[in-house]
């Protein structure tokens, strides 16, 4: 698969490990990216990653035959009303959003046929075009919610497996509940760990929290969206996860040793998975 030309909108950690991709793989004739700011375009032009770098929305989509919205979901939804009507025939836009739901509600209305919602599972706490890895998204997972065009959503599939990942297709809803649980949580629950964690405490970090809490160090702006735009299924899971803990807790007070081993293997089953 080749690209006349593809526009990424957002040049972070996601947006330019796909960059560096479609370069690896020569995915593309012309690569445009589309910068916020002259300090970050003028940084990023060193790395002589794009053809092109812009500042304008319009300049950077005219004529591209892929669009990606590599941005945080509530900007996600901003760039798909910007984009109506800016787009050619040939145009798709994909997302990299990790809440399916509201964007694809908006994909559908304004884009129709030009948009189909995607989500790479191989992100990373780590931020910034710096830390962008051409390799980040080989034998990862992405899943993609099946459009009713079924000619986009078969172009987003190629375009995702083209750069070495794994494709799977899942319904908006489905996506949303399953992220809760096993994406946005496990954010929550290092976020509020280290929240909770006496100051004084950090000089003693042992291995396991350092591994609990490596989400920790994710973007708050990316993760205040997310929160948002999912918190009735993250509440879901939330209080899931309340009542598990006070299991354990309540068996251990009780000493009933056999429930809180059952419960544990039953944690070592799922872990080994």
């Amino acid at each position: 698969m080749r690209f006349k030309k593809v526009a990424i909108v957002g040049l972070g950690l996601i947006g330019g490990s796909i960059a560096k991709a479609i370069k690896k793989y020569h995915l593309a004739s012309s690569l445009w990216g589309l910068a916020h700011t002259s300090l970050s375009l003028n940084k990023i032009k060193k790395l002589s990653l794009f053809d092109r770098l812009t500042l304008n929305l319009e300049e950077a989509v005219r004529g591209a035959e892929l669009v990606i919205l590599a941005v945080p979901t509530l900007a996600i939804r901003e760039y798909i009303v910007k984009l109506s009507g800016k787009l050619s025939d040939k145009s798709l836009v994909i997302d990299v959003g990790s809440v399916k739901k509201p964007i694809v509600k908006a994909g559908s209305k304004f884009l129709k046929s030009k948009f189909v919602g995607t989500h790479p599972l191989s992100g990373s706490e780590k931020k910034g075009i710096n830390e962008a890895r051409a390799d980040l998204f080989k034998n990862s997972l992405v899943i993609i919610v099946p459009s009713r065009h079924k000619t986009s959503t078969q172009k987003a599939a190629l375009f995702w497996r083209s750069l070495g990942a794994k494709v799977k297709f899942v319904g908006a809803e489905k996506h949303d509940k399953i992220m809760a649980f096993t994406s946005h949580l496990p954010h929550l629950i290092a976020f509020s760990l280290l929240e909770s964690l006496p100051e004084n405490f950090l000089k003693y970090k042992a291995g396991s929290l350092r591994d609990i809490t490596r989400v920790a160090a994710s973007s708050a702006l990316l993760w205040y969206d997310i929160f948002s735009d999912n918190f009735a299924n993250i509440k879901l899971a939330f209080d899931r996860f309340v009542k598990s803990s006070r299991q354990i807790m309540g068996y251990v007070k009780a000493a009933d040793k056999q429930r809180f081993l059952k419960l544990v293997e039953r944690a070592n089953r799922k872990a080994l998975r």
